[in-house]
């Protein structure tokens, strides 16, 4: 999806608490910065892989595994890849697997999530089956399982083929306590808005649980599914909602929430963006704290009087009570220092504090890491690295994770040696 780049205004903090009607705003001008090591682990080629557009996983022995939307030998149709540890702090990458035919699917914009055997379940935006509604495919949903020491095998578990089916899933799929895949695809369905998906884990069968209209109950999914205890799923969608806001993109976009009940997925709208203080088109997925309430980021919108008065974005929080789902503004991003436009899903650490990633702001525009902290009430943003292109990386659009020393590990788009791209850890 084409993200628009509003220019660099004034930064302002603000804290915006709304139901139904939005409250006072609480600003400050303050930019907290902690001394950080930020160290890149890898810088990507265009020979190998390129641009990875999402965060990564981890596993136990510590190695990273991630998606690169561009690259493969040269045809620029993405890879698999993973990050291993050596001696004396260098780290090597490999490439998994890449796309080479349309078959196996193109382009992997999303992360990866692994079950408890290590299969690798990942997504492309396109490639599968040529169309007429997809000339070059609308996307597949794919495993990723080792079959022997360093080979592994791809299999398709899922080719959409638009209509109804779904047509290009640019968010990433999540597992169900059963082992089925959830996910979206940001276009398809009876109105071209995208679809909810499962897929079974026997025989790895599509149901449709919701199809978007566009209108009040969203559209275009760009984020990742989250699911609760109870097995409730909870997303957002880019555009949609009131149409009357955010003309240029047909709505602010919306949190949403489907709950199963005999076999029937019912939608319930949490929150539709205003394109104001609240903000406006999210890309990022959600998180959930131990109480059941959740936190994600909107892309524009906030402080309008930042971005060309388009506002760069801002970090919420959904907080669940007797009435209902109350929204709270817990940043709004001013574009300068502390950061513009979060694209990603944030993450939370054992001591309740909020990591994530802007797109632009900082230091020559090329993105930040940030902090928030909860403090009596309030939460206080601390910059943990602003990105300067070369080496280090620009533009990070994925989000963060942690190892369990607490470092914090993410991708970068562009910069990085070549330009391509770079994967990154923070130490605090």
């Amino acid at each position: 999806m084409k993200r628009n780049r509003p220019g660099r205004l004034q930064e302002a903090s603000c804290l915006v608490s709304s139901s139904l009607v939005f409250a006072a705003i609480f600003c400050a001008l303050a930019v907290n910065a902690r001394a950080q090591n930020e160290q890149v682990l890898y810088s990507f080629a265009p020979r190998t892989g390129a641009f990875p557009s999402a965060g990564l996983i981890i596993d136990a022995q510590g190695n990273l595994y991630g998606a690169a939307s561009g690259g493969d030998q040269g045809a620029g149709h993405g890879a698999v890849f993973e990050l291993s540890p050596a001696v004396g702090g260098v780290w090597s990458g490999t490439e998994l697997t890449t796309f080479p035919h349309i078959g196996d699917g193109w382009n992997p914009y999303a992360g990866l999530v692994s079950d408890p055997s290590g299969i690798l379940f990942g997504t492309t935006s396109q490639g599968g089956a040529e169309s007429t509604t997809c000339l070059q495919g609308c996307g597949v949903a794919f495993e990723l399982a080792q079959v022997s020491k360093g080979e592994w095998s791809e299999t398709v578990i899922h080719t959409f083929i638009g209509g109804i089916d779904g047509n290009s899933p640019r968010a990433g799929v999540i597992l169900g306590s059963d082992g089925s895949v959830y996910g979206t695809t940001s276009y398809g369905g009876s109105s071209d808005f995208g679809i909810v998906f499962k897929l079974s884990f026997h025989g790895w069968k599509e149901s449709i649980l919701h199809t978007f209209t566009g209108g009040v109950d969203g559209g275009v999914p760009s984020a990742s599914l989250v699911m609760d205890a109870s097995g409730n799923l909870y997303g957002t969608t880019y555009s949609g909602g009131n149409l009357n806001d955010c003309p240029k993109t047909a709505g602010c976009g919306v949190v949403f929430e489907l709950s199963p009940s005999n076999g029937v997925w019912k939608e319930t709208l949490l929150h539709t963006f205003t394109g104001g203080v609240d903000g406006a088109n999210p890309l990022s997925s959600l998180v959930l704290d131990e109480n059941g309430n959740l936190y994600g980021a909107t892309y524009t919108a906030g402080d309008l009087s930042a971005c060309s008065g388009a506002g760069c974005g801002t970090v919420f929080e959904l907080s669940h009570n007797s009435q209902g789902w109350k929204t709270t503004v817990i940043r709004s991003f001013g574009g300068g220092a502390d950061g513009a436009n979060p694209a990603a899903g944030l993450v939370f650490d054992s001591a309740g504090r909020l990591y994530g990633t802007t797109e632009q702001g900082g230091i020559g525009n090329h993105g930040t890491v940030f902090e928030l902290s909860p403090s009596s009430g309030a939460w206080n943003l601390t910059l943990l690295h602003a990105f300067t292109a070369h080496p280090d990386g620009a533009d990070p659009i994925g989000g963060l994770i942690f190892d369990t020393a607490g470092n914090l590990y993410g991708t970068t788009v562009d910069g990085g040696v070549d330009g391509s791209g770079a994967v990154f850890e923070i130490t605090p």
